[in-house]
């Protein structure tokens, strides 16, 4: 288990602003913590934090290259014990559904400084939220499921675990991605050509009983 006084740390948050008061939460909360902050747009890093021997980290929902669950997913997939604590600005319901499929340990809401830094402490001391699991169930539950976009771009994947959060609504996929809502439209369609269904209640309905995560 964790010495919460003496952990060491993963921050990934895109926003320079948030970033840097979470950086002065956590420090000034955990003096003898090592936290190393990430933006989510360096090479390799689901691969180096995976491997490091990290006791907590603690991952923005909102990034710029990947959805916080795709993350999640991805680093779940390489790393079977450190927990991970997904952190957002939006009502959690927007993300809890899809961040327990992918491996996470718990999610909270930037906007409660308390409550995020005793969820990062209790994290860290594998104590996971209601509903989630441990890390290393929580790897072998992905491991034993089948991927369900093995044919899909990246790009394509991201788009899905927002259908999966916001349903057929392009503006708000498009939103989250930069991208014209016919843009989203579009990739919509080339999802449901590449997995064979003939709408968008089947793809919602074949996508709940699978991973979603990024390639």
């Amino acid at each position: 288990m964790a010495d919460t006084m003496a952990m060491r740390i993963a921050l990934i948050e895109h926003d320079a602003f948030a970033a840097h008061m979470l950086l002065h939460l956590l420090n000034k909360t955990f003096p003898h913590a090592q936290v190393d902050s990430y933006t989510g747009r360096e090479s390799n890093l689901i691969r180096r934090i995976a491997q490091d021997s990290y006791d907590v980290v603690v991952a923005c929902m909102e990034l710029d290259l990947f959805t916080g669950p795709g993350l999640c997913a991805a680093f779940r997939k390489l790393n079977d014990h450190t927990p991970l604590l997904g952190i957002t600005s939006y009502p959690a319901h927007r993300y809890e559904h899809v961040l327990r499929q992918c491996g996470a340990q718990g999610l909270v809401s930037k906007n409660e400084p308390k409550k995020l830094l005793a969820a990062v402490a209790s994290t860290a001391q594998h104590r996971v939220m209601h509903g989630f699991t441990q890390p290393y169930q929580a790897h072998h539950d992905l491991l034993q499921r089948r991927t369900l976009h093995r044919n899909l771009s990246a790009r394509e994947a991201t788009v899905l675990h927002l259908f999966m959060q916001y349903g057929n609504n392009s503006k708000a996929i498009g939103r989250d991605l930069h991208i014209h809502p016919e843009t989203a439209r579009k990739h919509l369609q080339n999802i449901r050509r590449k997995l064979g269904v003939a709408d968008l209640t089947e793809l919602r309905t074949v996508a709940s009983n699978y991973d979603l995560e990024l390639a």
